[in-house]
């Protein structure tokens, strides 16, 4: 129909061009119609335009309907694209995870056309009412909603709500609801369509429609003659202070009969009362609009009649949305007129980032602190972490958007991956991999000896690994890194670029090569010798040294650089020399560094400070540094051996012990009490054990003990400062007084299962505050092992394999703290004051297997319940079971087994300090089974003291026996059948 018209309308100017032409050609020969052409023609450009402008408002509209529809269900945009024209952007089309894709066009300004008149519309009684002059008068338009139905009882007010995209409505108070039709523009059932309007022009005036298309209604002229002013109505969405949004036609709330805003979304409406269904009335009429010879028109009558409203608008443009931004998150979507600007969420994919992109080539034992952000990521969305091969995997969150992992490495590192589980309660899974490879560094020589000239260092290298090449900060001025590629796996140079040495003194560096978390891999030492150096002694033949150096230079030398060969003659010279303060050994050919080499026996105080080792040295000799007064020395990373007492009693306050070697002998390290403070070492990955003494009265504070290490020896730790321990799970025996006296100790102490002995008093005096593990393979527990380890918390649990503890083992342990005690194992001795002052309660359970429980073996603990003494306990020491004044509970029954023949005395005593004295415990009663009284020897009266009365129950025939046994100490005595 439409396109017939727009054919008729142009043919029309085609018919009557020809007459004209003729007419107006018989009354002047010279006739110019170029200007009529003109005109015809710009009639139909604007028609055209008028015809594409009508088309946009009507998609602008229904755009408009999906973004609110958009917002109500939460959607998110997946794409925003613009529609270009002639090279520019004439709107844009949106697409949503949920809704159907929109598409929004700008219009143009068109020409000043007639002043244009906007209808406006309401209902008042259930009838269309319309307005052409802006509101002030109003006439009758028809009926707009339906014939009137036959009277009921008062109904009920249904609900409606928007759901999955679909109108349901509901008829008591949202208990149920019905599916009445689609929500956001598709026919349903009555009442279902949502409002979109579509727009059309024909015959030069606007149309409107409200059934998308089936019915049109005149508003008024859209092609006003050039020069005078028209309108274009202008159609949009506005929230209002309540949330809402509500339809505006020109800017302004469209009113219903009510002058009530229109809703452009969907809300339950309130409840009415109760009462039966009237009869359904006649459809209502929803008025049309369209423009008709520059004039707006409207019909209430399915386009059956029209109504003329007022001049409608000239060319102009329809633009409903002023403009559309966007950032990383939000597309901002700002309307024309009321500046109402609506913002709709991005999708984003669900997904994890790290702040790492490449693998990570591990060390052993190692903690690597991972950060993560997270990717469309709500309050709900779950991460989890998954290690395999010995690796150990934390998640540590900040907020739902990122944190950090946490992975440590095992002791023997496997190439590996690490899984990140990232979800949502939409059912999206991510899984994402951390990546663990075995690094490896490896470098040909360690150590490099530069002239004072300076020069150039190549260091030959082989590695897998992105490392960092750290110098440190007050080498740099003399010591830089000359540019080098680098590949994968790789053979590779690095150059270091030395600088003269013009200082008296000389100087070294110590460069670490580290991976990106700049862990310790390997290490690079360069020395650079002085200027003043440049006289080297060389001793070809070891023991001459003292026919090298004149002898009025003895008292002058403070630095000696030697090469060649020394024997201990050299050595024990050198000690003679009254200011010698440094000494380079760099340049000999010896491996070794023989035994007392620098121990002075001859100057009072020795003033040797600075030692550097020969480069291939294999051995530090026993005594080599005892009781020397060196401070600084780097020990080359060839030596595989340093013998006992080598630095013992020495002044070093710093030492790295490289990892290349494999044996260290007792004292090796002990009475190094200068040491800086927060000292550590990290043991050689190659040890199988720490000797005696190796670290006694040290003032290191942390040891990090390899994996290797099988035995810890006696006095290893005795007296130093260690203030944290991790036992690894390889340790076998830890000696007599290993960790004793560790007074600044702290954290828990986990005993690995793989320790079978615990030597006496190995930790005796430790001041750990934590608990203590121990492991299920520990065989042997000596005497004082735990004594005095007054801080520990926790239960006290002895595990299922031990067969001997040894006494006093746990006595005062955990004296500040209250603690219970289960016994697993099937022990035969509870020994003298094993468990005595542990601040023990609860019930104390005795393994049946018990036959001897010695002098003060449970004294002076709070334990409560029946005391039940097992069948085959034959023997119970003094005091055993004694309780100090400060008990606050008491046993209720105590039974006595029936193979006891000694009870020493003040066994079930309490000590009376009012008094100063020991008085019995006090049962309910006392069960004795044993059947022979003869046979039981006991002191002070069965070891109850003074005069405390028992009631006593006894085996038949045996209560005179007893009477006489417990003379003083019995209220009352029955004979029992056991």
């Amino acid at each position: 129909m439409w396109n017939l018209f727009t054919y008729f309308f142009k043919c029309r100017h085609l018919v009557w061009l020809p007459v004209l032409c003729v007419a107006l050609a018989g009354c002047k020969d010279d006739f110019d119609d170029s200007e009529l052409r003109d005109q015809i023609a710009d009639l139909d450009g604007r028609l055209t335009s008028l015809e594409k402008l009508c088309a946009q408002m009507n998609t602008n509209i229904s755009s408009m309907q999906t973004i609110v529809s958009a917002l109500q269900q939460n959607d998110y945009i997946t794409g925003v694209t613009p529609i270009t024209e002639g090279g520019n952007t004439i709107g844009y089309t949106i697409t949503f995870m949920k809704n159907r894709p929109i598409t929004i066009y700008h219009g143009k300004d068109g020409k000043k056309g007639e002043d244009g008149i906007t209808p406006r519309f309401k209902i008042e009684n259930g009838r269309w009412m319309v307005s052409r002059d802006n509101g002030s008068t109003w006439e009758d338009a028809g009926q707009a909603t339906g014939d009137q139905g036959l009277p009921g009882v008062a109904g009920i007010t249904p609900k409606l709500k928007i759901e999955s995209g679909r109108w349901l409505i509901s008829w008591d108070n949202g208990a149920s609801w019905e599916d009445v039709g689609q929500a956001t523009g598709d026919q349903g059932q009555q009442g279902a369509a949502g409002i979109t309007p579509q727009f059309k022009i024909e015959l030069g005036n606007w149309f409107v429609s409200f059934d998308h298309g089936t019915n049109w209604s005149l508003l008024g002229q859209a092609t006003g003659d050039k020069g005078e002013d028209g309108i274009t109505p202008v159609i949009g969405i506005r929230q209002d202070t309540d949330g809402i949004y509500y339809w505006t036609l020109n800017g302004t709330w469209l009113l219903d009969n009510n002058n009530q805003k229109v809703k452009a979304e969907g809300t339950d409406g309130e409840s009415g009362e109760a009462g039966e269904e009237g009869k359904p009335g006649q459809n209502g009429i929803t008025p049309l609009l369209k423009i008709e010879g520059g004039y707006w028109y409207v019909s209430y009558d399915n386009e059956n009649s029209w109504k003329q409203l007022g001049k409608a608008t000239g060319e102009s443009e329809g633009n409903f949305f002023q403009e559309i931004t966007e950032d990383d998150d939000y597309v901002y979507i700002t309307l024309t007129g009321n500046q109402t600007t609506i913002s709709i969420p991005k999708y984003k994919p669900l997904s994890i980032q790290f702040d790492i992109s490449k693998d990570i080539c591990a060390s052993p034992h190692t903690t690597y602190i991972i950060g993560y952000k997270l990717i469309g990521s709500d309050k709900n969305t779950i991460i989890k972490a998954i290690a395999q091969d010995g690796y150990r995997a934390l998640i540590n969150t900040i907020d739902y958007s990122q944190g950090k992992i946490e992975i440590t490495t095992p002791n023997d590192i496997v190439d590996s991956e690490v899984l990140v589980l990232i979800s949502n309660d939409k059912g999206n899974t991510v899984i994402r991999s951390i990546n663990f490879i075995n690094g490896i560094i490896s470098i040909t020589t360690k150590n490099y000896s530069v002239g004072y000239e300076g020069g150039i260092v190549d260091v030959e290298l082989t590695t897998n690994i992105e490392y960092i090449i750290n110098i440190p900060d007050e080498a740099k001025s003399w010591l830089s890194l000359a540019p080098t590629s680098r590949s994968s796996m790789r053979d590779e140079v690095i150059s270091f670029v030395v600088q003269p040495n013009e200082n008296v003194e000389e100087r070294s560096a110590t460069i670490l090569l580290q991976d990106q978390y700049r862990m310790y891999s390997e290490s690079i030492l360069i020395t650079q010798q002085s200027k003043s150096m440049n006289d080297v002694f060389h001793v070809s033949v070891p023991g001459t040294l003292s026919q090298l150096i004149p002898v009025e230079s003895i008292n002058l030398i403070e630095e000696i650089t030697i090469t060649g060969s020394l024997n201990k003659t050299d050595y024990d010279f050198l000690n003679t020399l009254p200011i010698l303060k440094r000494v380079d050994l760099s340049g000999l050919t010896d491996v070794t560094i023989p035994s007392n080499a620098f121990y002075n026996s001859v100057i009072e105080n020795p003033t040797i400070s600075t030692v550097i080792l020969p480069l291939n040295l294999i051995e530090i000799s026993d005594y080599a540094f005892y009781k020397s007064s060196i401070i600084s020395i780097d020990i080359p990373l060839t030596v595989k051996r340093i013998g006992a007492h080598a630095f013992d009693n020495s002044k070093i306050t710093s030492l790295i012990i490289p990892n290349s070697v494999e044996y260290i002998g007792e004292y090796v390290f002990a009475n190094t009490e200068n040491l800086h403070e927060n000292f550590s070492i990290i043991l050689p990955s190659n040890l199988i054990e720490i000797p005696d003494y190796a670290f006694y009265k040290s003032s290191i504070i942390s040891i990090d003990i390899p994996p290797t290490v099988k035995r810890i020896g006696a006095h290893a730790f005795d007296n130093s400062k260690i203030t944290s321990l991790i036992i690894p799970n390889s340790i076998e025996h830890i000696e007599n007084n290993a960790f004793a006296s560790t007074y600044n100790l702290r954290g828990n102490i986990i005993i690995p299962n793989t320790t079978t002995f615990i030597g006496e008093c190995a930790f005796q005096h430790s001041n750990f505050d934590g608990t203590l593990t121990l492991g299920s393979g520990i065989k042997e527990i000596g005497p004082s092992a735990f004594q005095a380890c007054h801080n520990v918390k926790g239960d006290l649990i002895i595990p299922a394999n031990i067969q001997r503890i040894g006494k006093n083992a746990f006595s005062y342990c955990g004296s500040l703290y209250k603690k219970t005690l289960q016994i697993n194992a099937e022990l035969d001795t509870i020994p003298t004051g094993a468990f005595a002052n542990a601040n023990l309660t609860g019930s104390l359970i005795i393994p049946q297997n018990v036959v001897y429980i010695g002098s003060l073996a449970f004294s002076d603990n709070d334990f409560s319940g029946d005391l039940i003494i097992p069948n085959k306990v034959k023997i119970i020491g003094s005091g055993a079971f004694a309780k100090n004044n400060n008990a606050t509970s008491r046993y209720n029954n105590l039974i006595l087994g029936e193979s006891i023949t000694y009870i020493g005395e003040l066994a079930f005593s309490i000590y009376n300090s009012q008094f100063n004295i020991f008085v019995g415990l006090s049962f309910n009663k006392v069960q004795i089974k044993i059947t022979n009284p003869n046979s039981l020897s006991c002191r002070d009266a069965f070891g109850f003291s003074t005069a405390t009365k028992q009631n006593f129950e006894v085996p038949l025939g045996t209560s005179s026996i007893y009477q006489k046994l417990f003379n003083g100490h019995i209220n009352s005595i029955v004979e029992v059948e056991f």
